[in-house]
């Protein structure tokens, strides 16, 4: 009873001085959403002045994209025209306790040819995903405490299932809004009403310009990958999570991140009731926890020309709701050496080097699980081998009107990348794979979206990205692209065990899979596809900008099958406009 009293002491004594800590230096703690194009704003300014790239893990806040303006010093005339002109749009003058709120219209609409609509394609270019209304209220106090909260609306999002092809149950979809020649994100059009799964925007956070903790649920990435990154891209519509994040200026930044999701076993239709009816989905309750944690520690070097981040992350679960504390260790060996029945351990290093002004060229390599000193593949005991590279280049050039950008990315995932096998189980639970899913309310009954964290196709592939484009400030910007990708296999939920139990074959995955050596069933050939588009961009005031776009999608063996062709024209267009 003392131990507990002084415990409750400590921990009061600790928060007080968290609290005192935080409030020597003010710093504006409103969260900039992923979609802002103030990222790619100050990407630009950065590569333009022959810096690395500044802070990868995102979204920031407002204080924080201030700090990371200010230390750019700029050498050029536009660089530092622009960079004031951005600095202005973060300024607030307001002080002491102060609200605010936003209402934000982004109507989007879709018109495809083919017979399959793209629905197994495993990346979408026409994105359907932001709702059409937002409205949101911030409330400040001071630059130390931030809360947010966005009401938003928009279609529901029906039942149809995924790119997951072996993941067959009921329970993985993809938006209905991609299921018709003409989709929108328009409720009531082309779809089945108002989805009910807001806000997708919502957060308290307490900090200043050095340290801040976060919890709320948004967007969040980490890392520089045009495409998505290793450990976690913008994938998700949205993440429950917590962060506590510091700062050391441009030279160092820590984060400590945990995103909570859905136990499996809560939509998996093993452990439902028989005769449940989908409708009672939504009364069942959950049962089981699981979550992502993750380290980033980001660091600069010569003299901002040279940054590297070092991530370590865990997908942790437990079926009774137990949580094992020492996942919180940064030590990946702590992880698989201890826990490796309840977690997936991921780690990955970033470079990204700046070697003249317009040019940056960035790296990432990523290992889930590797044989070093012990059995390897296809010994008996051991695990197929997971890792993952990216190679990247991106290069802008200011012009009179705004600026010229281009960028390759090449990425390359092993086939058993993000999965995990747990002994010789055949049991769905114990399927530590690096993909999470979030429940989406559809009045009165309740889908699950599954995704990869990290890119939307996942693990076996092999992509490379060609962009280039022209960004004018105020006129017609516009963006042309092709993506060029081969695909094995392997899938979000295809079966995987360690080897020497009954259900491997003996062989191991190659370059690409054409066959799963833990289920012969999930056999086929590589997939071949190409995406090649335009996107147009064009501010008619200050509050409208109207946006469109078309892209050709084709694939050869089509869903893996030998032979089978797919083929889609998508025609897109929308519209913002802030009141």
């Amino acid at each position: 009873m003392i131990l507990l009293v002084m415990n409750k002491h400590i921990t009061v004594v600790l928060f007080i001085f968290f609290v005192c800590l935080l409030s020597l230096v003010a710093g504006e703690q409103e969260i900039i959403p992923l979609s802002d194009s103030i990222y790619r704003e100050i990407d630009s300014l950065y590569i333009m002045e022959g810096k690395a790239l500044p802070s990868g893990a995102r979204p920031w806040t407002r204080g924080e994209a201030k700090e990371i303006l200010t230390s750019l010093r700029a050498s050029d005339r536009f660089v530092e025209s622009r960079k004031n002109y951005l600095l202005s749009l973060l300024v607030d003058d307001e002080e002491g306790f102060n609200y605010s709120y936003d209402i934000v219209l982004t109507p989007k609409a879709i018109f495809q040819t083919g017979d399959s609509y793209a629905t197994s394609m495993a990346v979408l270019p026409s994105d359907l995903e932001e709702d059409p209304i937002n409205i949101a209220a911030t409330i400040n106090h001071g630059n130390l405490l931030t809360g947010f909260a966005n009401l938003n609306i928009g279609a529901k999002d029906g039942d149809v299932e995924d790119h997951a092809k072996y993941g067959t149950n009921g329970y993985y979809k993809m938006s209905k809004r991609y299921e018709h020649a003409i989709g929108t994100n328009v409720p009531y059009f082309m779809n089945d009403g108002v989805a009910m799964d807001f806000p997708n925007r919502a957060y308290v956070t307490l900090g200043n310009s050095f340290a801040r903790f976060t919890v709320g649920r948004d967007r969040l990435s980490w890392g520089n990958g045009e495409m998505g990154n290793l450990i976690l891209g913008d994938t998700l519509p949205y993440h429950d999570y917590f962060t506590l994040t510091y700062r050391a200026g441009n030279k160092f930044k820590y984060q400590l991140l945990t995103s909570f999701f859905t136990h499996p076993n809560n939509y998996n239709l093993a452990e439902v009731e028989s005769g449940s009816a989908a409708n009672d989905y939504d009364r069942r309750p959950t049962n089981g926890i699981r979550f992502m944690l993750g380290h980033r520690f980001e660091f600069t070097f010569m003299q901002g020309r040279l940054s590297v981040a070092l991530n370590e992350a865990v997908m942790y679960q437990s079926k009774s709701g137990d949580v094992d504390y020492r996942v919180l260790n940064p030590l990946l060996f702590m992880h698989n050496f201890y826990i490796a029945g309840n977690a997936n351990s991921l780690a990955s290093i970033e470079i990204n080097y700046a070697k003249d002004k317009n040019v940056s060229y960035y790296m990432q390599l990523a290992i889930d699980d590797l044989a070093v000193g012990e059995a390897k593949a296809p010994e008996d005991g051991a695990s197929a081998d997971g890792y993952a590279v990216v190679l990247g280049r991106k290069q802008t050039r200011a012009e009179m009107d705004g600026y010229r950008y281009n960028s390759f990315e090449l990425v390359y995932t092993s086939p058993f990348m993000y999965h995990r096998a747990n002994g010789k189980s055949t049991d769905n639970d114990q399927a530590l794979y690096y993909v999470s899913t979030i429940r989406i309310s559809n009045g009165g009954s309740v889908d699950n979206v599954s995704r990869y964290l990290s890119y939307s196709f996942g693990s076996d592939a092999l992509v490379a990205q060609y962009k280039m484009g022209y960004r004018r400030f105020e006129g017609l910007s516009y963006e042309g692209s092709i993506l060029l990708m081969a695909h094995g296999v392997i899938d979000k939920y295809s079966k995987t065990y360690y080897y020497g139990s009954t259900y491997d074959n003996g062989s191991t995955p190659g370059f690409l899979c054409k066959t799963n050596p833990f289920d012969t069933s999930e056999t086929g050939e590589i997939e071949y596809s190409v995406i090649a588009g335009l996107k147009v961009e064009k501010p008619i005031n200050e509050r409208l900008t109207v946006n469109g776009s078309v892209f050709v999608l084709g694939a050869t063996n089509y869903k893996n099958v030998k032979d089978e062709t797919g083929f889609d024209i998508q025609l897109a267009g929308g519209a913002r406009y802030v009141f």
